[in-house]
C-alpha cells in the first residue's frame, strides 16, 4: 500500500468532502411557489376562492371600477373618476372561503338618458331633457370590489368606485372624483360670471351630499351606505349629474346644469369609499374600467415576498358610528 504524505491526505480529504457536498446537493429541496389568481367583473354572480392547504397568508389586491364619461357639448367630454386600489397581505387558514364581488364600470351618458351606475351600487347619471333638443346626461358612477368572508358576510376588504363625469357645456368640465380611503369629491361647474353653477357631490366617508344647483330640481342625491347618489337631472336639466361611485359609504350626485346658457354644465359624481385593514395604503387605480381582485399566495406558506401580514380587522374611513357598526370581522392574527 502506497503511504500518503501531507499533501495526498489533504486531497483525498478534499475530494472526500466534494463528494459528500454534491450527495447533499441532490437531495430535494423544498421552494416556495409563488400562485396568481385575477378576478374580473362576471356580473351579481360573485366568484369565490377556498384557501388552499399549506397557506396562511394571501395578498389581496382589490381596485373599484371607475364611473362613466358625461355626454359632451363641447368635444372632450367629463371624465369619470378612477377606482380605487386597496393592497394588503391578510393572515388566513386552509379551507377559509373568501367571497368575491368585482366592481363594474359606470355606464357613458346616452343623449338625454344618464349612464347607469356600474354594479354594485353604483348611481345612475342624470337625465337631461330640457329644452327643444336632446340635452348631455351625466356618466354613471362605478361599482366598488368587495371581498369577504363567505357565509359570514363579513367584510374584510373594498375599493371604492369613481364617480361619475357630469353633462358637458362650455363652462368646464364636471369630472368625477376618484375612489379611495374616503373618496374625492366630483368638480363642480362656474358660469360665465365665474359665480358657483352646478356642484359635483362630495366623496363618500359620511355619505356624500348631492351638489347644489341653483334650480332645486337640479340636486344631486347623497350617496349612503353601499350605494353612490343619483346625479341630479331631468326634464328642466340642459346637463345632467354625474352619479356617485359606490364604497362602504358612497358618493354624492353631481348637480345638474339647470341653464340654457352656454356657460353651464353638470356637476361631477363624489367618489366612493374604501375599507381596508388598519395601517394599509389606499391608492387610485391606474386605468379606467371595470374593477379587479389579484390574490397571491405561496404554497408553502408565508406571505409573498412581504412584510407578515396585518391584522385584516376593518377599519372605515371617518363616518357615523352606525355606519361602521354595521362592518364587523373576526379579528386574524399572523
Amino acid at each position: 500500500m502506497p503511504i500518503m504524505n501531507r499533501r495526498t491526505r489533504a486531497v483525498a480529504a478534499a475530494a472526500a468532502t466534494l463528494t459528500l457536498a454534491a450527495g447533499l446537493a441532490l437531495a430535494p429541496v423544498a421552494l416556495a411557489e409563488t400562485t396568481t389568481e385575477t378576478f374580473g367583473f362576471i356580473g351579481d354572480a360573485g366568484a369565490s376562492w377556498e384557501v388552499p392547504a399549506g397557506v396562511d397568508c394571501v395578498r389581496v389586491t382589490a381596485a373599484g371600477a371607475s364611473g362613466g364619461a358625461g355626454v359632451p357639448f363641447v368635444p372632450t367630454p367629463a371624465a369619470g373618476g378612477l377606482g380605487a386600489s386597496v393592497e394588503v397581505d391578510l393572515a388566513v387558514t386552509a379551507g377559509m372561503t373568501l367571497g368575491i364581488i368585482v366592481g363594474g364600470q359606470g355606464q357613458d351618458g346616452q343623449g338625454e338618458i344618464g349612464g347607469t351606475g356600474g354594479y354594485p351600487g353604483g348611481g345612475d347619471g342624470g337625465g337631461a331633457s330640457a329644452g327643444e333638443t336632446p340635452g348631455e346626461s351625466g356618466g354613471g358612477g362605478g361599482g366598488s370590489t368587495i371581498v369577504e368572508v363567505d357565509g359570514l358576510l363579513t367584510l374584510l376588504v373594498a375599493g371604492g368606485g369613481g364617480g361619475g363625469g357630469g353633462g358637458s357645456a362650455a363652462g368646464g368640465l364636471g369630472d368625477g372624483g376618484a375612489g379611495g380611503l374616503a373618496g374625492t369629491d366630483g368638480a363642480s361647474i362656474a358660469d360665465e360670471n365665474e359665480d358657483p353653477g352646478a356642484k359635483g357631490g362630495q366623496a363618500g366617508g359620511a355619505g356624500g351630499a348631492g351638489g347644489a344647483a341653483a334650480n332645486p330640481v337640479g340636486d344631486g342625491d347623497d350617496g349612503g351606505s353601499g350605494t353612490g347618489g343619483l346625479g341630479g337631472g331631468g326634464p328642466e336639466a340642459f346637463q345632467g349629474g354625474g352619479g356617485g361611485g359606490s364604497g362602504v359609504l358612497g358618493g354624492g350626485g353631481g348637480a345638474a346644469g339647470v341653464s340654457g346658457g352656454s356657460f353651464n354644465g353638470g356637476g361631477g359624481g363624489g367618489g366612493g369609499s374604501s375599507l381596508a385593514p388598519l395601517g394599509t395604503t389606499v391608492t387610485t387605480s391606474a386605468s379606467l374600467g371595470d374593477g379587479s381582485v389579484t390574490l397571491t399566495w405561496e404554497t408553502t406558506g408565508g406571505c409573498p415576498a412581504g412584510p407578515d401580514p396585518v391584522t385584516p380587522l376593518p377599519t372605515a374611513p371617518p363616518a357615523p358610528a352606525a355606519a361602521v357598526a354595521t362592518v364587523a370581522g373576526p379579528r386574524f392574527t399572523g
